[in-house]
This record gives C-alpha cells, structure tokens and sequence, in this order.
C-alpha cells in the first residue's frame, strides 16, 4: 500500500502517527509527503522522513522554482483539461498566502502579493511538482488535513482525476470531534448517503445525539480549538 498527503503545519506529526498506526495492520511501501511549513517541519523528527521509501517535495522549494519561471500557459491549461473544476482558479484563491498580500497571516492585507503571471509560474511549478509525486509514489490512498493551501487543494483534484481514494481530516464542529471526509466542499459520501437513503441511526447514536443537543441549548457552543482533550473520531 502506497499513501500521500498534504501536511501544513502540525498535520505533518499527524500523518505520521497515522502512518505508524496504519503499519499495524496494512503494509506500507511507498510514502509522499507535501510539506508546507518549513519551521513545523524542522521540528519534526521521525524515522520515516529519512526512509528511502519516502518521497518529500517542500512548498518552499516550489516557489523559489517559481521565481525564476515564466508560466507555460499551454502546458497549464492542459493539466487544466484533466484535473480542473473546470478551471485552476480555486487552487488560487484557496491559499490566502498566494491571492493576498505578504502580510496577510497577520493583519488584513488585500493587496496583491503576487502578479498574474506569478501566480501562473507558481501553479506550474506546482502542478509538475505535485504530479511527479504521484507518479513516482503511485498512491493508493490520498490524506490530507485542510484546505488553505494550494498543495492540499490540487492533492483533491489529482486524486479525483486519478480515481485514488481521498480523506480529509475536518472538525466536525460537534465537541472535539472530527471525521474523514471524501471530499472538500461537500459532505462526505457517507454521511450525504445515509440521509439519502432514510437510514435509522442506531439507538446509541440517537441518544448521543439528543444529549449532545440538550448540552448545546444549556450551555451554548465553543469553538472547538478551545476545547482540551484528544479528538474523538466521528
């Protein structure tokens, strides 16, 4: 088995606990990793990320590429042909730190960091970055843990056009809890099937239901950032 992910920040250690916990039960060969944080990626110390069977391409190394390159327009609307929605713009506008200004993290900052053709050399640095990692890599399965960033945008659009199975890590919003989602927009298929189909949950699910409700019209509801404790799978 083959896997790949988009890490941004933090997400790095948790892929690879998951990585750790998936070798329990599963053979791992190949491993990709898209990093986008180079001071959260300093940090991290793990055997896997010297294993010669883990291939790790860095964000930064794909904008200084982009620097120097004048955008292929045509080389970029035909990897646009096959994995747009229909078009690149959302990988774009996805990422706050490409669409808006240097300062953005930290202050509003709506100024333009980038020109259009800037951003057309960083799309295509990316796209020949993030392909070559899949075709090296060969994924079976595709993680990721957000999207606010271009790399975890076009990890969504390769694994649909290359019909790779794709989870996302979101927080459910529900307590601490969060849940695999197949997609970035949508509901997840599970979740939009079982209302579809007029499934009955389970009594222990009703139940939890109900009192996570009564919870809620007592006591309100917190952001789930500031809530301690470790996440419940959902």
């Amino acid at each position: 088995m083959n896997i790949v992910s988009a890490c941004q920040g933090d997400s790095l250690k948790i892929f690879l606990r998951l990585v750790n916990l998936l070798e329990v039960d599963y053979k791992l060969d190949k491993v990709g990793i898209y990093v986008s944080d180079s001071m959260a990626f300093e940090k991290v110390s793990d055997p896997r990320l010297i294993d010669s069977k883990t291939l790790i391409v860095t964000e930064w190394e794909i904008f200084d590429k982009a620097r120097d390159l004048t955008p292929n327009w045509d080389k970029i609307r035909r990897y646009e042909k096959i994995l747009g929605d229909p078009v690149f713009w959302n990988i774009l506008i996805s990422d706050r730190r490409v669409f808006f200004g240097k300062k953005c993290k930290m202050t509003q900052d709506y100024s333009p960091r980038f020109s259009y053709d800037k951003m057309g050399a960083i799309l295509e640095s990316l796209l020949d970055t993030v392909d070559g990692l899949f075709e090296k890599q060969e994924p079976d399965l595709v993680v990721s843990f957000g999207t606010s960033n271009v790399g975890d945008y076009l990890f969504y659009l390769m694994a649909k056009a290359k019909n790779i199975p794709f989870l996302q890590l979101k927080a459910t919003k529900i307590s601490n809890r969060v849940s695999f989602n197949d997609d970035i927009v949508e509901l997840s298929s599970h979740i939009k099937n079982h209302y579809e189909e007029e499934k009955e949950f389970s009594l222990d699910v009703s139940n939890e239901a109900r009192e996570y409700l009564r919870q809620v019209r007592k006591s309100g509801v917190k952001y789930e950032g500031a809530i301690l404790g470790i996440c419940s799978s959902s």
